[in-house]
């Protein structure tokens, strides 16, 4: 008779296995549908929606890049003016507000024609996610992993780019043992998205991961030093500007109908009504307990499933800049959590625990509701909920007797 909430939650797996190809399924469906919405006039839903939604920055960008035009991606009149262009219509302010990275690494998608390079681009992403999850669970599991995220969807529907970063953190930590140098290279490429890897050089620091932090940081100075070399300065300068500009319209002067869909402390903070100051100085404490815990439990000998789950978690919990579509990646905290539990039934979580896990991971279809009709954000209370039973049970784990090694056969 199951006796803890993980194996009651197995015992039902094969149902749930069903629930979740349908849910996949309706996902997908409600996407399509979503998508075609988008071609009331030429390639646009007629009300400003671009087809594609954000993917029409990042091909736009990457036109520019390989036009020889990288630095005008960032000169808002004639970007615009681009985007209405190709895809017939007057459409709401699109902004690129990446690094001059990430349009070196998307250039060659603009090789494709809009809607082809929309397609590669969605179904790519998926299946680097799924593959990194393949690194856990079996390739059918995976892939049914992957289809019934709940981010993946929220990710989906506006094309953005969180299933591909959940990819690389996910994946990075998946082959850190083994392939350090790999590891550190996958986590180098979330400099596209650098917030999204805020805490990872702590955890390596902390751990000695030297292979990997120096291949991390060659990744990103390479990538960096090569965009210079291929745009010059006048992208970054661009870049850096409108990072400025993003930081106080958005992040700090956005109100709720641009923070509907945001989870960071900070914002929360702010639909509640609190003085930027004060958003500010909770998010700084909450930033700060973060790396305190990654850093704590990465220098302990506790299970590594467990340490990459404070991590994730703690780094989504660090950046006051969280949208709904970054927090695809919890679907590795679930799985490690899920498995370490089979792993070593002594150390299993308790239901509090599970139970914060999958609220995480269940709440970015909640976020854009609740932002939208309440003023309302919850994913700073539930990933700090998360983060610290995460980080009660990986240090109890540590302190748990060790395994006593076997003795060397005789002669060795």
């Amino acid at each position: 008779m199951p006796d803890s909430i993980v194996e009651r939650v197995l015992a039902t797996a094969h149902r749930l296995r069903w629930a979740g190809w349908f849910w996949g399924a309706v996902a997908l469906a409600c996407y399509l549908v979503d998508l075609g919405g988008q071609l009331q006039l030429n390639l646009t839903d007629g009300d400003g929606r671009a087809f594609g939604d954000d993917f029409v920055n990042l091909w736009s960008g990457a036109r520019f890049a390989l036009d020889g035009r990288a630095a005008q991606v960032f000169d808002f009149p004639t970007f615009r003016a681009f985007e209405d262009a190709l895809l017939g219509g007057a459409l709401v302010p699109y902004r690129y507000g990446y690094p001059p990275v990430h349009l070196m690494l998307t250039a060659p998608i603009a090789l494709l024609p809009y809607v082809v390079g929309l397609a590669v681009w969605q179904v790519g992403a998926f299946a680097a996610f799924a593959a990194a999850l393949r690194r856990l669970v079996d390739a059918r599991t995976a892939v049914l992993l992957a289809l019934v995220t709940p981010a993946m969807i929220v990710n989906l529907i506006p094309s953005q780019n969180g299933t591909l970063i959940a990819a690389l953190l996910g994946g990075a930590l998946c082959v850190l043992d083994r392939r350090p140098v790999l590891a550190g290279i996958l986590i180098g490429l979330i400099s596209i998205k650098p917030h999204m890897a805020l805490l990872v050089p702590l955890a390596f620091v902390a751990d000695g991961r030297w292979r990997a932090f120096w291949s991390a940081a060659a990744t990103v100075i390479g990538l960096a030093a090569l965009s210079i070399l291929v745009f010059g300065l006048e992208p970054w300068i661009g870049f850096l500007t409108w990072l400025d500009i993003q930081r106080e319209l958005i992040l700090e002067r956005g109100g709720w109908e641009v923070w509907f869909r945001m989870a960071s402390t900070f914002v929360g903070m702010r639909l509640l009504g609190a003085d930027i100051w004060l958003a500010y100085a909770v998010q700084l404490a909450v930033s700060a307990g973060a790396a305190a815990a990654v850093v704590a439990v990465w220098r302990s000998p506790a299970p590594q499933a467990l340490k990459n789950a404070v991590l994730v978690v703690g780094t989504l919990a660090a950046t006051p800049y969280l949208q709904d579509y970054d927090m695809v990646v919890t679907t590795f905290v679930v799985v490690w959590l899920f498995q370490e539990a089979r792993a070593h039934p002594d150390l299993a979580p308790s239901r509090w625990t599970v139970a914060s896990v999958l609220a995480l991971w269940l709440y970015p279809v909640l976020t854009a509701a609740l932002g939208y009709n309440f003023s309302l954000s919850l994913g700073g209370p539930v990933m700090v909920w998360a983060l610290a039973m995460l980080t009660r049970l990986t240090l109890q784990a540590a302190r748990a007797p060790q395994p006593a090694a076997a003795p060397a056969p005789a002669g060795e």
